[in-house]
């Protein structure tokens, strides 16, 4: 017998009821083909895994996948205040929300909502610190609205009530706290919203509130992804009744209190935090003004360093150039010195079985390389050998008269200068006159 959507197999019967249309149908489809049951069972769970998923103890359908939202409930009631005295600071019965009912935003928050939520704000409560603003903060608890200023309603006990959540308040006397007496006191309305986030969940079925009504397409809170933030005053409601009830004034030394609550609330998250701030820049510019004086310090040394470096790299710099040319010229005159004892030793092999060899290297000693000595080799033997024989020598060569042999003193050269008409030597013809002398010997010509 096939399964139907009223009488499941006993495993999905927990399942939502689409789920459980996804169920029977595999199931069904599976045995009608002649598979087993736990085939059916494997292809079931198949078919509602690709639709729905598991969060916490529940199936959703996964295109419902919660998501973290801000959520706001609001309660709406009238203010009535007891105490006459505008000087004074008042007490006020808030009913801030109730659990299990649909409100007018279509949400439902669980009753299992505020039985975790009003013990945990107990320690925020008893420090002065779960507080209500005039109207919610436009960016959240701590957005642009979320100013200090902004508090009218410090919160001194919080408390469930059957299913209605309650909190005894203390208006505080800010501008915003005077505006809202001044409201309560003209028969306006004040509302109670509830502030904090968590995610939504939209049962196909719908949700059955406690009194037997069932309510389609309603938001239900997640109970284990909410967290309350806080309860703010609004004029808008969302759910009936809620709000402040009665006022009492309180005395000086509550008012003393109260004002020590809110200097010391000013004191951790402004003045503190501020303090601290400042300290942590000044200890850093503290720091990065020595970090400089040390580095100025290294910096000018580094420019003494740098420019002691230069004048040794100048100084350096003028021995190289002066070296250099120490270098080069001891060069050039090495050089010229191995050309000259190459052209000697050169001019030695050339002469050698020569007649004249004395007076060819007398003519050739000055030549500086080999190449001058042959360059000029046969000039000097035709020079030589016209010496030797009297006759004239080559163009560019002068000699004195061969047959005078008497200039071997300086009384025989002025007899010489008178026999050529009182004419006084040059320096060149007295050396040329006594190195033809030389010649005319050392050729055998003269023996003298």
């Amino acid at each position: 017998m096939p399964y139907t959507t009223t009488n499941p197999p006993t495993f999905a019967k927990n399942l939502p009821k689409g789920a459980i249309s996804l169920c029977v149908a595999a199931f069904n489809a599976v045995v009608r083909d002649g598979g087993d049951e736990d085939t059916a069972r494997k292809a079931c769970w198949n078919n509602v895994k690709n639709k729905y998923h598991k969060v916490g103890d529940k199936w959703v359908r996964k295109e419902e996948e919660m998501t973290m939202e801000q959520l706001t409930e609001t309660l709406f009631s009238p203010l009535q205040l007891t105490e006459q005295d505008e000087q004074g600071y008042y007490h006020a019965a808030l009913l801030c929300t109730r659990g299990d009912y649909v409100n007018g935003n279509n949400r439902v928050y669980p009753m299992a909502v505020w039985e975790r939520e009003v013990p945990r704000v107990k320690d925020l409560i008893t420090q002065g610190r779960f507080i209500g603003l005039a109207d919610h903060p436009s960016g959240g608890f701590f957005g642009a609205g979320a100013s200090i200023l902004n508090t009218v309603i410090k919160f001194d006990d919080l408390r469930i009530e059957g299913r209605e959540v309650w909190g005894d308040v203390t208006i505080i006397p800010t501008t915003k706290g005077k505006d809202v007496i001044e409201i309560a006191k003209a028969g306006v309305q004040i509302g109670a919203s509830t502030r904090g986030r968590g995610s939504l969940t939209r049962p196909e079925e719908g949700y059955t509130d406690p009194d037997g009504v069932t309510h389609q397409d309603v938001g239900v809170v997640d109970v284990d992804s909410y967290s309350f933030d806080g309860v703010d005053l609004v004029l808008q409601p969302s759910v009936e009744d809620a709000g402040m009830y009665h006022f009492e004034q309180l005395n000086d030394e509550d008012i003393e209190q109260l004002q020590g609550v809110l200097f010391a609330e000013i004191e951790e998250r402004v003045t503190e935090p501020f303090k601290a701030k400042v300290s942590e820049l000044e200890e850093l510019l503290e720091a990065a003004g020595e970090e400089s004086a040390v580095m100025e310090v290294e910096s000018e040394s580094l420019r003494e360093r740098l420019a002691e470096t230069e004048s040794q790299l100048e100084t350096v710099s003028s021995l190289r150039d002066t070296l250099e040319a120490s270098l080069n010229e001891a060069n050039a005159q090495l050089r010229a010195s191995n050309d000259r004892n190459a052209a000697l030793t050169h001019l030695l092999e050339k002469v050698k079985g020569e007649k004249f060899s004395a007076l060819l290297i007398e003519e050739l000693k000055e030549c500086a390389t080999p190449a001058e000595v042959d360059e000029q080799f046969d000039t000097a033997m035709t020079t030589v050998t016209a010496l030797v024989a009297g006759a004239p020598p080559p163009a560019g060569k002068t000699i004195i008269d061969p047959q005078r042999t008497d200039l071997n003193s300086d009384h025989e050269e002025r007899q010489y200068e008178a026999d050529h008409g009182g004419e006084e030597l040059t320096e060149e013809e007295k050396a040329q006159a006594k190195r033809n002398k030389l010649i005319r010997v050392r050729a055998g010509v003269d023996m003298y």
